[in-house]
């Protein structure tokens, strides 16, 4: 009876452990997407219509000594363009300001793409989150520009 007791607390404390490092994978994922979130606001879209980045960041996560790779996709959608815009007070457009975007970052590690989401044991390996973003397009740094 004894040794089904020890057996049962050590399985117990193995699924602690694999609670805890997914938990803290998950903050080290939503960590970079937030990061990246910043790094948009400053730098801009790949494109003035939007575009697709894709990159990986290495975080050292749950082992110490050994980092974690985090992949991840930024799609971003323009969603209003600044010469839609009415300037206040009036029915004229505007070709002043900033355009809108949609964008989604998704941040996924230890599977190899975002769809697969979860390991074997360990839950799910993705975070995706969203926001809009004005951005001016004076102020983007479009490639060999």
């Amino acid at each position: 009876m004894l040794s089904l007791m020890i057996v049962g607390v050590l399985g117990l404390l193995g699924s602690l452990l694999v609670a805890s490092t997914k938990s803290t994978d998950t903050t080290a994922g939503t960590f970079v997407a937030q990061y990246l979130f910043d790094e948009a606001l400053a730098n801009g879209p790949p494109a003035l219509e939007g575009g697709t980045q894709t990159g990986v960041r290495q975080l050292l996560s749950h082992e110490e000594g050994q980092p974690v790779d985090f992949q991840y996709k930024a799609v971003w959608t323009k969603v209003a363009d600044a010469a839609t815009y009415f300037a206040a007070g009036s029915k004229e457009r505007t070709k002043f300001g900033p355009d809108l975007f949609h964008v989604e970052i998704t941040v996924w590690w230890m599977v190899e793409n975002p769809e697969d989401g979860r390991l074997e044991g360990g839950g799910k390996r993705t975070v995706t989150l969203e926001r809009l973003i004005s951005y001016e397009a004076s102020k983007l740094k479009v490639a060999g520009k």
